[in-house]
C-alpha cells in the first residue's frame, strides 16, 4: 500500500512471514542490514552505524554504473521490537533531509512493517524513492528466508 498526500510523504506496508525479533534485527544489526541495503542491482559496499538514539549511520551503495553513492542519518527514536526512526540524507550538498520511520507490528507469526519517509520536495522525487526503497523491503524479504534456521 502506498500514499502520496498533501505532505509529500511516502508509506509502503509489507508483511514477513518471520517473527517481530528477526525483523528487527535485520534493520538494527548492520551485518543483517547490508545485505539487502539498496535498490535492485545495487550492492551496499558499506552499511555502519551506531544504534541508538542520536547515533550516526552511515551506507555506501554502488550500482552497475560502478558509482558509489553516501547516505547518511542519525536515529531519532528507538523502541525495540516497535519502531526505528531515523534521518536519511544522500551525501552530496543540494540532497534535502527526509524522516523515516518504520514500525513493526506482530501479525499472527509473520510481522507487519510500515515504513514512512517524508517530506518530498517533488513527486518525481517521492517515487524515485519509493521504486528504491519497495526494492529493498523486496531483498529485505529474501534476505529474511535466507537467514532462516
Amino acid at each position: 500500500m502506498s500514499d502520496e498526500n498533501e505532505s509529500g510523504a511516502l508509506e509502503i506496508q509489507q508483511r514477513y512471514p518471520h517473527p517481530v525479533e528477526d525483523v528487527f534485527t535485520a534493520w538494527s544489526d548492520p551485518s543483517h542490514v547490508k545485505p539487502w541495503w539498496g535498490p535492485k542491482d545495487f550492492t551496499a559496499q558499506e552499511f555502519e552505524c551506531d544504534f541508538r538514539e542520536g547515533g550516526a549511520w552511515h551506507a555506501v551503495i554502488v550500482g552497475q554504473d560502478g558509482k558509489p553513492l553516501n547516505q547518511s542519518g542519525q536515529y531519532t527514536r528507538i523502541e525495540p521490537n516497535r519502531i526505528i526512526a531515523f534521518t536519511f540524507k544522500w551525501d552530496d550538498a543540494d540532497s534535502p533531509k527526509t524522516d523515516i520511520t518504520v514500525e513493526f507490528a506482530a501479525d499472527g507469526d509473520a510481522t507487519l512493517v510500515t515504513f514512512r519517509q517524508a517530506p518530498f520536495s517533488s513527486d518525481e522525487s517521492l517515487r524515485s524513492h519509493e521504486e528504491g526503497w519497495r526494492e529493498c523491503l523486496d531483498r529485505l524479504a529474501d534476505h529474511l528466508k535466507g537467514s532462516n534456521k
